[in-house]
């Protein structure tokens, strides 16, 4: 009992800490003051690292995480401490809102040209990341709606619970780096929220 008290504080903590870092990187988005740093990200190599490190949260929570990675995954050139906050942001989302016994699953392939002409018309090749997870869903209507500012949806009892700010910086740090993000989702599913970004 001691120990789940001690974890339940620890993650009212992280969380009251990344609303916090949310506010202040939106307030740095909304003035234009968002700076890309930029490098080569090697993502089929750093995204499977994040989800080793973040395991041990959903690990405790009787989740399941795993990581899939395509063939011919080409390098990125974008800014590895916005991109690592972001995919942060989303995969805490999936284990948050799985249920015990559920599975969250990442996946980094080189995403195929009809997507492409669909998503990012111009683009040569590009990198799509997806995190899959086991959640209540999000309904239809509210599929866009998460993606603004307070855009809360559902309650406690939905499993969708949020100030959506995480999710408003996510997108704007993806579409700084001409990238795109959207989510698919269905009720009772599970939601799946994908982030492609432009190679090279």
């Amino acid at each position: 009992a001691l120990l789940k008290i001690v974890r339940d504080g620890r993650e009212a903590c992280d969380e009251m800490l990344s609303l916090i870092d949310a506010i202040l990187s939106l307030q740095k988005s909304e003035s234009g003051r968002l700076q890309l740093a930029l490098a080569d990200v090697v993502s089929a190599e750093a995204v499977p690292r994040l989800v080793v490190r973040m395991s041990a949260s959903a690990t405790a929570r009787g989740i399941e995480v795993s990581c899939v990675v395509g063939e011919d995954v080409p390098v990125l050139r974008a800014d590895p401490s916005l991109m690592t906050r972001v995919l942060e942001n989303l995969l805490s989302n999936a284990i948050k809102h799985s249920p015990r016994g559920g599975r969250v699953v990442v996946s980094v392939e080189r995403a195929r040209a009809p997507l492409l002409r669909e998503r990012l018309p111009g683009a040569a090749a590009a990198v799509l990341v997806s995190i899959r997870d086991s959640g209540a869903g999000i309904p239809k209507d509210d599929q866009e709606r998460i993606f603004e500012k307070f855009g809360v949806i559902g309650g406690r009892r939905a499993g969708r619970y949020s100030t959506g700010l995480g999710l408003v910086f996510s997108r704007r740090a993806v579409q700084a780096h001409g990238g795109a993000i959207w989510v698919e989702s269905a009720v009772g599913v599970g939601s799946t929220f994908h982030i492609l970004l432009p190679a090279g």
